[in-house]
């Protein structure tokens, strides 16, 4: 038996999981890439009853911050072989968060052959996007056949190939082309995106399911979907639509999108068209749900990043100001409390940071250097990092600028 769990898929932080069951009843594991920490790696396996045992090894795509980001921590403390390619993994030795770690866990694939990794046959291929370099993954287990693909600029034959013999496909869905052009992003990083080198769109993605579909295909799942410029709807029936176009009836192909922050369901690949219907709807209404339901909450968060106590102190807290400023790990709000115009305290709010690196940031006083200053003052303040904690500090740091600058902006009650 076969089993597939996405733990988080986008620009935000991407982590996979594939677990495979024996008749024997052994079983292994190997998780895909490492851009959540940890902790959220712990929270999410306990939550299904696992824990850092129930796999033996990490592959890693590529050396973007979204995939790697918690790779060292992962090195250091899980002590877990890290496989990919020479290339990749040079990159890795150079990289400012997995040089220090990844020397002694560095494992390297063998071009154009199966690898032997923990009771899975792995072999890499390679795709175009933009970083050092960039691999999917053929994985075979217990008769199963899985392929993964997450950052692709444009679809290519070796990866159309592999995709050809899987009974599993995860692909890249990235963005919908009227919201990319549409939206707020510049030209250059519009062109970044679109033109072979960046991410697969819907409708590439629907090509590509065309050109790789056969009648062994039996899950496919949408992955690395943009926050700003898709929505798991669209890129859920761009895809239908494709497999209807070639003759694919309805719930003969489980097709799924994958959140981006949420963990999904654990798929058993085995069983899963039997539970097809009911779990593609559930999963898809969630989605639905949880997109409208951070739509109509963003006013009542903006209007909570200020507040005003009984006694006149106002409160700024970054949350959401604050929402894509990402220190090693995740977001690290900050509440400020501004009274008579100036600056009484500043504090922490809870976060996914590492303790060893944020407990530096906290013991170096720096939240303590606004204290007593205007807004106005504050917001350009120029402030060093926190040394041995680089990652964590720059993002507090920014933080408490975002939080001031609005502050100076929204001046009433300060």
């Amino acid at each position: 038996m076969l089993k597939f769990i996405s733990f988080s898929s986008g620009s935000c932080g991407n982590c996979y999981l594939l677990l495979s069951t024996d008749e024997e009843g052994n079983s292994s594991g190997i998780l895909i890439d490492a851009g959540i920490s940890t902790s959220m790696l712990k929270k999410n396996l306990m939550s299904l009853g696992l824990s850092y045992d129930c796999f033996g090894a990490i592959l890693v795509t590529h050396d973007h911050l979204d995939h790697i980001r918690s790779l060292a921590s992962y090195c250091k403390y899980l002590r877990k072989p890290v496989y990919s390619t020479a290339k990749i993994q040079d990159a890795l030795a150079l990289h400012s968060f997995t040089s220090a770690w990844i020397g002694g866990y560095r494992k390297d694939l063998v071009e154009g052959k199966w690898n032997q990794i923990e009771g899975f046959k792995v072999r890499y291929f390679e795709v175009p996007h933009d970083a050092t370099q960039t691999v999917g993954y053929a994985i075979q287990a217990g008769g199963h056949k899985f392929v993964i693909m997450t950052d692709i600029g444009k679809m290519v034959d070796e990866a159309v190939s592999f995709a050809k013999q899987a009974d599993t496909v995860v692909v890249e869905s990235n963005y919908d082309v009227d919201m990319l052009m549409s939206g707020p992003y510049t030209h250059e990083l519009k062109m970044r995106i679109c033109q072979g080198h960046g991410h697969l769109s819907n409708d590439q993605c629907a090509e590509a399911i065309k050109r790789f579909y056969h009648k062994g295909l039996k899950n496919l799942f949408l992955c690395h979907l943009s926050e700003n410029n898709n929505e798991p709807a669209i890129a859920f029936n761009t895809a239908k639509n494709a497999l209807l176009e070639i003759g694919v009836e309805e719930g003969e192909v489980n097709l799924c999108t994958l959140a981006r922050k949420e963990p999904s369901p654990v798929f058993e690949l085995s069983t899963i068209k039997i539970i097809n219907n009911m779990l593609n709807k559930v999963f898809v209404a969630l989605f639905i749900l949880f997109s409208a339901a951070t739509l109509n909450d963003m006013s009542a968060q903006t209007v909570a990043t200020k507040t005003v106590k009984p006694d006149g102190t106002v409160v700024i807290n970054t949350t959401t100001i604050g929402k894509k400023i990402l220190g090693y790990n995740d977001i690290t709000p900050v509440e400020i409390d501004i009274k008579h115009g100036k600056v009484t305290t500043i504090k922490a709010l809870p976060n996914d940071e590492e303790p060893e690196y944020f407990d530096k940031v906290i013991k170096s006083k720096l939240l303590s250097k606004w204290v007593g200053l205007t807004p106005a003052a504050g917001a350009t303040l120029k402030v060093d990092a926190v040394s041995g904690a680089t990652y964590s500090s720059k993002a507090v740091i920014a933080n408490v600028k975002a939080g001031l600058k609005y502050a100076n902006e929204h001046p009433g009650n300060n």
